[in-house]
């Protein structure tokens, strides 16, 4: 996984870890600014494979070069200078490694073991697609590399071109968990998911949730889900919306305890709860969403995420035995 460090315009660096860092003079934050003209919580940087994403939470101004950030978010790559208050703070530097032996290899057809060192690997019809497939649409299918298996997305086009068996063990939002001999037959082509000499040291990270701290941090944009179990941690930042998804499952309203099921009509009124035209399609593209956040940041979306077969419930499993704090800034 590619990782990132700030090297601080007064001196010194810090290596960012993988998910958000939250910057500001408020104690609880990862890196804590003396100057009183920042605010408590000022920036937040979450970490990704194409760049770091920085998304302003105070009202100081902050600008990534020349771009100053307002409402959205701005992709930051090495070299870019972040900008507090009209002062440069820090430089933006990918860490780089020893390359390593990828843990999962894709075979298209029978063909030999392609590595999936990119993230995500795509296959499809396109000229940028890292396999070509020439009867598939570009991007059809994307391969996202987890420590224990590999995560399918795949299209609507490709979805409707499944094996019903196969089929069968794909959510709602086409995704599907192929782990180590696993083949998967679809628009005519096999595609068979091994794993490298490097895979046999992998662990499922933060599968369970016993023993488990799970974190929750409310901005005025989304917020940050922070999971702990011992001295691993991990985290992932969350638009508004996204955010509201998981809170409600994480921190169900009563009669529900954390891990239980609850009814899609139910979560529809907490996400949206001015609009209560929102039905099933607007919740499933949502989910799609926070599902792909949850891949992107290493984390198991299963645990997260777990809907009831033949119904539209919708539970969190890891919420289960884990300490939840939901705070809000």
């Amino acid at each position: 996984m590619t990782r990132w460090r700030l090297e601080f315009e007064l001196g010194g660096q810090y290596s960012l870890r993988p998910g958000a860092t939250s910057l500001g003079r408020h104690p609880t934050c990862d890196i804590i600014l003396t100057d009183s003209t920042v605010s408590r919580r000022q920036l937040l940087l979450n970490t990704r494979v194409d760049g770091v994403e920085l998304i302003k939470l105070g009202r100081q101004s902050v600008r990534c070069n020349e771009r100053e950030l307002d409402e959205e978010a701005v992709l930051a790559g090495s070299g870019d200078v972040i900008v507090i208050g009209g002062r440069p703070f820090a430089t933006l530097r990918v860490i780089e490694e020893p390359a390593s032996e990828p843990p999962w290899l894709l075979s298209v057809d029978g063909s030999p073991g392609l590595s999936l060192g990119h993230a995500p690997f795509a296959i499809g019809g396109g000229a940028e697609d890292h396999f070509v497939i020439p009867d598939w649409p570009a991007g059809a299918a994307q391969l996202h590399a987890l420590e224990d298996a590999v995560i399918i997305e795949l299209s609507d086009a490709l979805r409707a071109q499944l094996e019903p068996s196969e089929r069968a063990r794909l959510g709602d939002e086409g995704f599907l968990r192929a782990e180590p001999g696993h083949s998967l037959r679809v628009a005519g082509h096999d595609l068979a998911v091994t794993a490298s000499a490097s895979a046999g040291v992998a662990t499922t990270q933060f599968s369970v949730a016993e023993d488990a701290l799970i974190r929750l941090e409310s901005y005025r944009r989304g917020g940050v889900i922070t999971i702990e179990r011992g001295a691993q941690i991990a985290s992932v930042y969350l638009s508004a919306l996204r955010f509201a998804l998981l809170r409600a499952l994480l921190c169900p309203p009563s009669p529900h305890a954390p891990g239980e099921f609850i009814e899609l009509e139910q979560l529809c009124a907490l996400i949206w709860p001015d609009k209560p035209l929102k039905n099933e399609y607007d919740f499933n593209v949502l989910l799609h969403r926070v599902r792909q956040d949850l891949v992107r940041a290493k984390l198991d979306v299963d645990a997260f995420i777990e809907r009831a077969h033949g119904s539209g419930r919708v539970r969190a499993p890891i919420a289960i035995g884990a300490q939840i704090l939901d705070q809000v800034d």
